[in-house]
């Protein structure tokens, strides 16, 4: 049967360029609404606390992929969790 899961498909550097795709089309799509009255203000304020948390998790592992260092992508899935409290909480 083999792995089906997206990063064993898409490889490495393209799972990367996706996840860096999907956070920017994330938060586009909170701005956007937000300013078209559909989500209150106050989702902006979650916007700008939660983002460089987004942006430090997909840069962290850009930077351990270009350093050949695959074994420390793991840390990454602990980054995703605090993103997930941090942007729960603030929305």
């Amino acid at each position: 049967a083999g792995k089906l899961s997206p990063i064993v498909r898409l490889g490495l550097p393209q799972s990367l360029l996706l996840a860096d795709n999907l956070v920017g089309a994330h938060y586009a799509c909170i701005a956007t609404l937000a300013a078209a009255g559909w989500l209150p203000y106050t989702a902006v304020f979650g916007l700008v606390v939660s983002y460089p948390l987004a942006r430090h998790i997909v840069d962290y592992a850009q930077q351990k992929l270009d350093a050949n260092d695959i074994d420390a992508l793991f840390f990454t899935k602990y980054l995703a969790v605090r993103w997930h409290i941090v942007h729960g909480v603030a929305l």
